[in-house]
């Protein structure tokens, strides 16, 4: 059961704080290693929607855009791929229904990102208790995103792993949430300033919380 207190500390001292994963490997060498994505060598097609084609001096800094993607335009960009003789750089989303379809054909390199974790699961007092402290003591007042929405239903949130979805700690002051406003479908944690969960604009660039099975 989720609500036992040892599984929520193994499973809660594994979260990451991901905005600086793979910001600040970006930020010491230029660029990101390709060991922070596998290599598709699959023989299906890979699917999703397309986030934008241009062009990029190396397979590196293509998946270096892949991965700094959802901070400047807020849409998650879960795969690259990279033409070497044309440096052609495109990059993809996987989240939901799309009309894309790479295939590995031997010009193009595709990586996908195998981070190896989601959007951080609360779904029970436990976990929301120990994941707040824990960001108010070692991160301070921010806003960070965690993993549900409810795109497709105004007002009926899913976690995007499946898990099923009662517990709730919405903020109540200074607004009583979630607001239900157009377009806010995206589930945050604000700490210290609202106190609670926040339905926010799912586009807003801020930080966000994985977590990692032991």
């Amino acid at each position: 059961m989720r609500s036992s207190w040892h599984h929520v500390v193994m499973k809660l001292c594994l979260m990451l704080v991901c905005h600086s994963l793979l910001q600040l490997l970006a930020n010491v060498r230029g660029d990101i290693s390709v060991q922070d994505y596998s290599k598709y060598t699959g023989s299906s097609a890979i699917t999703g929607t397309s986030l934008g084609k241009t062009s990029a001096r190396s397979v590196v800094r293509c998946s270096t855009l892949c991965s700094r993607h959802e901070e400047e335009k807020g849409e998650r960009c879960h795969a690259a791929r990279y033409h070497g003789e044309t440096r052609a750089c495109e990059l993809m989303s996987r989240s939901g229904e799309g009309a894309e379809e790479w295939l590995v054909d031997g010009q193009w390199n595709i990586y996908v990102i195998q981070m190896g974790a989601t959007l951080a699961v609360i779904t029970d007092h436990g976990e929301n208790g120990f994941l707040k402290g824990l960001l108010e003591s070692v991160y301070g007042s921010h806003y960070y995103w965690l993993g549900a929405n409810d795109v497709l239903q105004e007002g009926v949130f899913k976690w995007e792993t499946g898990e099923d979805w009662g517990f709730t700690a919405w903020a109540v002051t200074p607004w009583v949430q979630p607001l239900g406003n157009a377009g806010y479908n995206c589930l945050g944690i604000w700490v210290i300033g609202y106190d609670g969960w926040v339905d926010y604009l799912c586009e807003h660039g801020t930080w966000y919380v994985c977590e990692k099975d032991a």
